[in-house]
């Protein structure tokens, strides 16, 4: 990963399929990673972008996408969408974390109608022992055009906690 003065920029490519042992059908993720925002460190920064293309989850067999049992594997954005993502965080002490974070999809967008969901939360994280972690998040989404349906829009409130073990 390259870092320019503490600052790393990471990317991603990849594909659906293949065609001479490179993705026939690309899709990208790309972003800046600011560890110090502050100058004690105790601040840090996320900017990411992501996109899939109109030919992402298409196939001419298997109509309804690159699924299982109704779910999309792979990218959850799905089909032609655009993503962008911030993540503004502050260390508590050297094992927790509270962050700010906003994040907008953009789906179909070659279609007549695209959904946009635009969501915000608050997260913790915090280790409580070595490969050990607690995640909680509180936020809001806001989706305009639900279900590709032309001015139906929809607000979803959404908690999660999650304990989680690293080996």
């Amino acid at each position: 990963m390259p870092q320019w003065g503490g600052v790393q920029v990471y990317g991603e490519l990849y594909g659906e399929d293949q065609s001479n042992y490179m993705p026939s059908k690309p899709a990208e993720r790309g972003g800046v990673y600011i560890p110090r925002l502050s100058k004690d460190g105790s601040w840090d920064m996320r900017l990411e972008y992501a996109h899939t293309s109109n030919s992402w989850y298409i196939h001419q067999l298997y109509t309804n996408g690159y699924v299982y049992k109704g779910n999309i594997i792979g990218d959850p954005m799905g089909h032609d969408a655009n993503q962008f993502f911030v993540k503004v965080g502050h260390y508590l002490d050297k094992n927790t974390q509270l962050s700010l974070n906003a994040n907008r999809v953009t789906m179909e967008q070659s279609m007549p109608v695209e959904q946009v969901i635009n969501s915000y939360w608050l997260g913790y994280q915090t280790q409580l022992r070595e490969g050990v972690f607690l995640d909680g998040s509180l936020g809001i989404a806001r989706v305009s055009n639900a279900n590709f349906t032309n001015g139906h829009d929809d607000t979803d409130h959404f908690v999660s906690v999650t304990l989680r073990r690293m080996y």
